[in-house]
């Protein structure tokens, strides 16, 4: 029995758990049930063989801790198992969420990139359209210059002639103003003169504003 229980032991020690697949998990855990369900046989086997026996309580005592042992060694290779089989879930799900979150973010780059590449080609081709319109209306500058009409040149108001224009346009019409008012006054002189000398049919003229 001992012998069986180191055989077990090494077993399981030279087995490396962390790195097992999933057939080699399976093929550990029906180890674990084969070698329970013998050593359960075996006990069974032995205490029926100590009930023959003078001493047959110390034989079944023997046997059962036998059995604890040998149970008690399987349920730590099954924990062994079962807390390897976890880390490499764990594992495998570290790995698959690192690999989504790669691909994720490989796609973001290149999405952005692409937008990149996008912007900078609508900026030179709006940079090219202004540059082409500049070109053109520098090239037909002359020939809208030579189909405009040209209109004369107006004096500035504030220039020194127009002043001088100013001035001597109002002397003239002072000028002829006070013509004018002689003209009238002398005219109503004329026809008082007449008046006096007795020739009343003729009308004296409104005078001018």
């Amino acid at each position: 029995m001992k012998a069986l229980l180191t055989c077990l032991a090494l077993a399981a020690a030279a087995l490396p758990l962390a790195a097992q697949t999933d057939p080699e998990i399976q093929a550990e855990r029906a180890r674990i049930a084969a070698a329970r369900s013998g050593a359960d046989a075996r006990f069974a086997a032995q205490e029926a063989a100590c009930y023959k026996k003078f001493a047959v309580s110390d034989c079944v005592n023997a046997a059962k801790a036998q059995r604890r042992e040998l149970l008690s060694d399987l349920r730590r290779q099954e924990t062994s198992l079962n807390d390897a089989e976890r880390k490499r879930r764990a594992d495998e799900r570290l790995r698959s969420m690192e690999e989504r979150n790669s691909a994720q973010k490989q796609q973001d780059d290149a999405a952005k990139r692409a937008e990149a590449v996008a912007r900078q080609r609508e900026k030179q081709e709006e940079l090219a359209r202004r540059a082409a319109e500049r070109a053109q209306s520098q090239a037909s500058a002359p020939l809208r210059a030579a189909k405009a009409p040209k209109e004369p040149r107006q004096p500035q108001a504030n220039s020194r002639p127009a002043r001088e224009q100013r001035v001597h346009d109002s002397s003239e019409a002072l000028r002829r103003s006070q013509e004018r008012q002689q003209q009238a006054q002398e005219h109503r002189e004329r026809i008082a003169k007449r008046l006096a000398e007795g020739r009343k049919d003729i009308k004296p003229l409104p005078v001018p504003p």
